[in-house]
């Protein structure tokens, strides 16, 4: 494991590019979950805001996992519901490392760029560190973006649910 010894004032556009995809692609899906329990709680926008305003993200996995069929339509989709947020938890691991890593190179080789992982007390003390292109970040983002294609139909199966037992 190389130390870090270098910490660049200035990252090369193209790192900051795909750390900022990363990051819009995250707020994308965060407000997404948000919408998609205020759909599964019959709130509109407004009302929804005002239950998830600032809420955690492990907050806002907690609720939608609390969710039952009752209120989201069926079975099926309280377990896809599910699924999605197990995967979300996990992408959201990745994009925490990738937003809030320290990114420095060794003494003397200022490519490649490394990023710190600081996540444990004793990577606190002696972060680990490992090379990390933007290449490699175009994984996490299509993974994110993915999540949100998964929010996004997930939203309409519930709104429809809901509309569905209004009728009745």
């Amino acid at each position: 494991m190389p130390q870090i010894h270098n910490l660049p004032l200035n990252l090369p556009v193209r790192y900051c590019s795909a750390i900022g995809e990363v990051v819009a692609r995250w707020a994308r899906l965060e407000i997404g979950l948000q919408i998609l329990l205020w759909r599964a709680m019959g709130l509109d926008n407004r009302q929804g805001r005002v239950l998830t305003v600032g809420m955690p993200a492990r907050a806002l996995f907690g609720a939608l996992r609390s969710l039952k069929h009752n209120w989201v339509g069926d079975a099926g989709t309280e377990t896809t519901i599910r699924a999605l947020v197990k995967d979300a938890e996990a992408a959201k691991n990745e994009r925490d490392a990738i937003v809030h890593g320290v990114w420095g190179h060794t003494k003397g080789k200022p490519r490649p760029l490394r990023i710190l992982r600081m996540k444990f007390g004793d990577q606190r003390v002696m972060p680990r560190s490992y090379p990390l292109t933007p290449a490699d970040m175009t994984t996490p983002a299509a993974n994110l973006k993915e999540l949100n294609k998964r929010a996004d139909g997930l939203i309409r199966l519930v709104v429809a649910a809901r509309k569905r037992a209004t009728r009745r």
